[in-house]
């Protein structure tokens, strides 16, 4: 192995429905990286992805635990990704079918497109979402963007977008997503930071806080408050293969005056080919 992995404080998680929404609200899967590497090698449009997660909770709740398997290809395009993601949650076992895009659009802009099904509880029944980003010159990049997650009992709409500037071989970014409701605005915001050991090699740490508009056991919307932290490694092992790790933790509120810890580890193994 090329590298030793050095890390690690600290990653997102996300737990149930509004929040819990949000444990199904990824983020673009395609990394910024700086395309620096010799044009005489030759490239590997296809990639292959195996990785685990396991999330876990103090007040006695059971541990999450979710495993997944990716093959993207690079067509003239941009990026498709297919994955296969199987869980464990809330003593329930479940799966879902996704599929993620990256096509160029116009100058110095590019899409980010997603499709997921399943039929499990512990899934959305439906999760959509797309997402513009444009190059604003300078080193900044700025998008726009929704997800859409589709339950049995009715749907969230999640609006995001991002502001990035790259710096040299660092890259700053800022997250926000706003989820209305007829009882009140949803509102959270992950604030994140790359280092890049090389052209793609590079370590990372994000925090961010949200607050959560729910219904007491009155009726009465009430807010809860969540904070996060993050960090992973992205690291090349040789042989075309890369080993990405991570850890983190969150602290939120489930009901007023009763927090929920959460820590999270997640593995993961990338292929090219």
């Amino acid at each position: 192995m090329k590298n030793i992995i050095a890390i690690v404080t600290l990653i997102l998680i996300f737990s149930a429905r509004v929040s819990n929404a949000q444990t199904d609200v990824t983020e673009p899967a395609e990394l910024p990286k700086l395309e620096k590497s010799d044009a005489s090698d030759a490239p590997k449009l296809n990639k292959l992805t195996v990785g685990y997660e396991r999330d876990n909770f103090n007040l006695g709740f059971s541990p999450w635990d979710q495993g997944f398997v990716s093959l993207g290809h690079k067509f003239e395009f941009g990026s498709v990704i297919a994955r296969y993601n199987r869980a464990r949650r809330f003593d329930t076992d479940g799966e879902q079918w996704e599929a993620d895009a990256y096509p160029s659009l116009w100058q110095g802009a590019y899409g980010y497109l997603n499709y997921g099904r399943s039929n499990s509880s512990i899934y959305p029944r439906e999760r959509y979402g797309a997402e513009v980003f444009q190059s604003l010159g300078g080193g900044f990049e700025a998008s726009a963007g929704f997800r859409k997650l589709e339950f049995t009992g009715g749907g969230v709409t999640l609006f995001t977008g991002s502001i990035a500037y790259y710096y040299s071989n660092y890259y700053f970014y800022i997250r926000p997503y706003h989820t209305p409701s007829d009882i009140g605005a949803s509102d959270s915001w992950t604030l994140g930071f790359r280092s890049y050991l090389d052209d793609e090699q590079y370590w990372a740490l994000a925090v961010g806080q949200g607050l959560s508009v729910e219904p007491d056991f009155s009726g009465n919307p009430i807010g809860l408050k969540s904070q996060k932290a993050s960090a992973d490694i992205y690291l090349s092992a040789g042989n075309d293969v890369w080993v990405h790790p991570g850890i983190g933790f969150r602290k939120e509120e489930i009901r007023a005056g009763v927090e929920r810890e959460m820590w999270a580890y997640d593995i993961s193994l990338e292929k090219r080919f």
